[in-house]
Parts: structure tokens; C-alpha cells; sequence
């Protein structure tokens, strides 16, 4: 799958909502709606092939769209730049280990902000056993202590920005 964005305003959002509808088979009205918020929005999630027809048609008619794979790449799947610079040819991104990776403005496809979020519930039961005066004298000192239990649910939420660096090579970072 193919994640397909709009990545400039259009000049006449009218014309492109138009164009956007007959090339995707939307209805006029969602095609509007896809093309309201602030780029980069997203247009449509689409097979490989569906999707690269789709942005090859509204570039056609002169709209800024690009496709780029879903889901997003994992840290393993990219580099992972820990410190970055800009030149007159471009930019070269350095990971953790030192590796460096160079991307000449051309080569440049997309540069996406985005927000990584996890989240983790963990439930466990916790048992305690207590001294309880109400059952030993209940069952004459057969019985000294009174179990109890108790679920604990605990959550935990964590998010991140990030900013992805699109190629035409193919590397992500």
C-alpha cells in the first residue's frame, strides 16, 4: 500500500477538487474535504499501482502530490540520523554508530513531520494475605489469615516527533 499527499495548496482548490475526483472516483465533496487541511494532507490509501497512477495524473494537472509506502518505515528500516547538515549539494545525515548517509537536493523527495506514539497496558493480579482477627475468631484459631486480591492496570503513553526524509533512491531517513 501507498500513502498518496497533496504536498502544496493548490492556486484554485475548486479546480483541484475537480481533478482529484474524476482521477480518483471520489465524490466532489470528499475530494474538497481530502484537499482542506494544511499540506502535506493525505488524498487517498491506495495499491502500489493505483497510487502511482493517481500521482502521475494530478501532476499531470499540475498539482504537488507524492505517493510514499505505508506503513511508515520502522527504526530498522531507515537511518536513524542523530545529527545532520545542510550544504550548497545537499544534506548528509550521521547515525549513532557514525554512518553517514548523503542526499543531494534532486535526490530529495519529501520531508514529512510526524508523531510516533506508543502506548502499553499492562493488568496484573497481585494475592496478599493478612492477619485478620474477624476470621480467626470465626473458625476458633483454625484460621489465622485472609487472602486477598487485587487487579492493577497500568498504562503507560509516550510520543515522539519525528521528521522523515524521503529519497528518490529509496533510502528513508
Amino acid at each position: 500500500m501507498k500513502l498518496v499527499a497533496i504536498v502544496r495548496t493548490p492556486e484554485v482548490v475548486e479546480a483541484a477538487a475537480s481533478v482529484l475526483a474524476a482521477a480518483s472516483g471520489l465524490a466532489l465533496a470528499e475530494a474538497r474535504m481530502r484537499l482542506a487541511p494544511d499540506p502535506p494532507a493525505l488524498l487517498a490509501r491506495l495499491e502500489p499501482e493505483r497510487a502511482d497512477a493517481l500521482v502521475a495524473a494530478l501532476r499531470k494537472a499540475g498539482l504537488a502530490v507524492l505517493a510514499v509506502p505505508d506503513p511508515v518505515p520502522a527504526d530498522g528500516d531507515r537511518v536513524v540520523a542523530r545529527s545532520f547538515s545542510f550544504d550548497e549539494a545537499g544534506a548528509t545525515f550521521t547515525s549513532r554508530s557514525g554512518d553517514e548517509m548523503r542526499v543531494a537536493w534532486p535526490d530529495l523527495l519529501a520531508v514529512l513531520r510526524g508523531l510516533r506514539a506508543s502506548r502499553s497496558e499492562v493488568e496484573r493480579t497481585e494475592k496478599s494475605k493478612s492477619f485478620s482477627v474477624g476470621t480467626a475468631l470465626a473458625t476458633s484459631g483454625l484460621m489465622m489469615t485472609r487472602t486477598s486480591t487485587k487487579t492493577v492496570r497500568t498504562s503507560e503513553e509516550s510520543t515522539e516527533q519525528v521528521i522523515l526524509v524521503y529519497s528518490r533512491a529509496g533510502p528513508v531517513v
